[in-house]
């Protein structure tokens, strides 16, 4: 679909509308972090039970059953050894807690509708992202922004790889602000296969901000000259808008398919991916208004300063090289003491008197030429 074809939007001018908006997500992302978001058990631990039946029990009616007392908890199928055949259905259930007793008697409680049940084993269990873990992946996540940030240097300009990873942190930290803000009103929760989706949502984004940056590229009169050093900065924003437009049918298109697939993981993909589908849902939208509204904006304010500056070092040198006045030289003499205040007046009276002679003659010229 040829959408938006002959788009002419002026997304420049509305940078410091959408400059707010994104202060605001942002804001609130890093409050999130401050205060806490609300972990799973893959990053505070709990306890882990085994529990076989002997008849058919299916995921969703076991789950529904857990909601109660066992809200959040993960729940995984597994395949039955061959010591334990007669229990054909068994299941690992994994949930926040410490008390190991409590959550026998909790658990039997709840499953006693199903008749013949075993729990095989309650162990408690430290968090699946352990320390070191955390570590690599921050060394990883890193490696990865700077690998980005040189990519981009050498295909494009420092900026351009700047402006795309400060997009990126601007996306994570807005699904980071939405899931804060749907705390009171839904379970969503980071988890493992949120922080999957978030590093699925850098690698949507910045595909995205490269077609446009690209475009951008290929509009400025000297394909050669990325630094945008000869044009003016209203020049600059008008290759902007018109590389951001000739973009936006593309954009547009892959943000609506990857969504609808999206969507129906939301709704038909049941609890286990639940989280990831919204978090995914999220950063598609955060990702495609970043490519519009953050990362070209960066590169236009910076830009805009390089030209500012550039405005004033050339306004300095011309007032160098501009011939100082008369006056200005007397006065200076007078200050650094080659020439004091009598010989200043007799240079003026000398001046004065050259002047008048001058005049003089020329009326005599002009009486001469009437008669």
């Amino acid at each position: 679909m040829h959408w938006f074809e002959n788009a002419n939007y002026d997304f420049i001018g509305k940078r410091y509308i959408a400059l707010v908006i994104s202060g605001i997500m942002v804001t609130i992302g890093i409050i999130s972090l401050l205060l806490g978001p609300r972990l799973s058990i893959d990053f505070k631990g709990g306890i882990v039970m085994k529990i076989g039946f002997k008849k058919q029990v299916s995921i969703e009616e076991f789950r529904s059953t857990l909601s109660d007392k066992f809200s959040g908890a993960e729940i995984q199928r597994i395949i039955s050894s061959s010591e334990e055949s007669e229990y054909t259905t068994q299941y690992t259930v994994r949930f926040l807690g410490s008390e190991t007793e409590n959550a026998k008697k909790d658990m039997s409680a709840a499953l006693e509708k199903f008749g013949d049940y075993k729990i095989f084993y309650t162990n408690i269990v430290g968090p699946k992202v352990g320390s070191e873990l955390k570590q690599a992946a921050t060394i990883s996540v890193l490696l990865s922004l700077l690998s980005i940030i040189a990519y981009l240097w050498w295909r494009m300009d420092l900026k351009y790889g700047i402006a795309g990873v400060i997009a990126l942190f601007h996306d994570v930290l807005c699904v980071l602000g939405v899931f804060y803000l749907l705390k009171p009103f839904t379970s969503l929760e980071i988890s493992l296969s949120v922080v999957a989706a978030l590093l699925t949502i850098v690698g949507y984004s910045i595909n995205d901000t490269i077609v446009v940056f690209s475009r951008i590229i290929e509009y400025l009169p000297k394909r050669s000259d990325f630094s945008s050093s000869v044009i003016s900065i209203d020049r600059i924003a008008e290759i902007m808008n018109k590389g951001v437009n000739s973009t936006l049918s593309r954009t547009i298109n892959t943000a609506l398919t990857t969504l609808l697939v999206v969507i129906v993981l939301l709704i038909f993909g049941g609890e286990t991916i639940r989280d990831f589908a919204a978090a995914l849902l999220i950063g598609i939208f955060f990702g495609t208004y970043s490519s519009i509204f953050v990362a070209t904006p960066i590169v236009f304010f910076w830009d805009q300063a390089v030209a500012k500056k550039r405005r004033i070092a050339a306004e300095g040198s011309r007032q160098i090289e501009k011939p100082a006045s008369p006056v200005l030289e007397r006065e200076a003499k007078i200050a650094e003491g080659e020439l004091d205040e009598t010989e200043e007046e007799m240079q003026e009276e000398s001046t004065d008197e050259g002047t008048s002679k001058k005049i003089s003659q020329q009326k005599k010229k002009k009486r001469k030429g009437r008669n």
